[in-house]
Parts: C-alpha cells; structure tokens; sequence
C-alpha cells in the first residue's frame, strides 16, 4: 500500500554558510591586525607638559611623605599589627601616585621598588627580627626608602 503523503527527500548538510562564515572571520581578523598595527606606532608616548610632569613628581612626593612618616610612626612603635598595617598602606599610597603617566620613570621605579620592599619587609617580619632574611630585608626597605627621599629632596 502506498502512503497518502510524499516522503521528503533525505536532508543534505549545508556547509556553505560555515565556510562563508570562516572566510568572514579570516578577513575580520586580518584587517583588524592591519589596523592594529598601523596606528600603534612603538615608542610613541603622550607627551606630557611641564606642568604636567612637576605635578605628578609633587603629588608622588607628597604621597611619600605622608606613606614614610605613617610607617615610622607606627614601626616605631610596640604594636606589631600597626606596624604591618602602616607598611602595607604605605605600598599601597606608593603604588597609587606612582601610576600617575605623567610621572618621569626614575620617580615611578623609585616608588614601586620602596612599595615591594615595604611588602616584602612586612612578610619577612613574621620571621622574627633576628632572622637574617629580615634583616637583609630591612636593608633593603631602608635602601629604597633613602633613594626615594633623595629623588624628592628631603
């Protein structure tokens, strides 16, 4: 017996719309890479005034200052949280007025490199002062410390 209604024909995969898809995504991507690579050009950094640039090493310094006479305070002091607290806001104040772009690379790396020994000082420090790897750390932090001071002429 034959069936009342037509039997449609198997069902192919259509794999053009994949391939015009994967050409599109090539072109895509190529053209985006040109562009990319046109409009960066290497070693081309905004350019900052004068103005600019004094701003930015008077608001690191101040920001120093504020970060190095925290930490003194309270490392000088009898408690030991403080202590860590002071030195990992100082890092942090440091980090903060260093990313300012119109800072000149020796302030930015002077602050960043008082920041990590800030860090490492206060990791090293549950140790116990008289473990030598605090103490070396120490050193460094005053190290550090000292170099920035000069940058900022205190």
């Amino acid at each position: 017996m034959s069936q009342p209604w037509r039997v449609p024909p198997p069902v192919r995969a259509r794999t053009w719309p994949i391939a015009i898809l994967a050409v599109l995504a090539v072109a895509l991507a190529t053209a985006s890479l040109a562009v990319a690579l046109t409009r960066s050009r290497p070693g081309s950094t905004p350019a900052y005034t004068p103005t600019q640039r004094a701003a930015a090493k008077t608001k690191l310094c101040e920001q120093y200052q504020l970060a190095d006479d925290a930490a003194s305070v309270e490392t000088n002091g009898s408690d030991v949280a403080l202590a860590r607290v002071s030195a990992i806001n100082a890092a942090a104040i440091l980090e903060v007025a260093a990313a300012d772009p119109a800072l000149s690379d020796a302030y930015r790396s002077a602050a960043l490199a008082l920041a990590t020994a800030y860090r490492s000082t206060t990791a090293e420090g549950s140790r116990g002062v008289d473990d030598p790897r605090f103490k070396r750390s120490l050193d460094d932090l005053v190290a550090k410390n000292q170099a920035l001071r000069d940058l900022c002429g205190d």
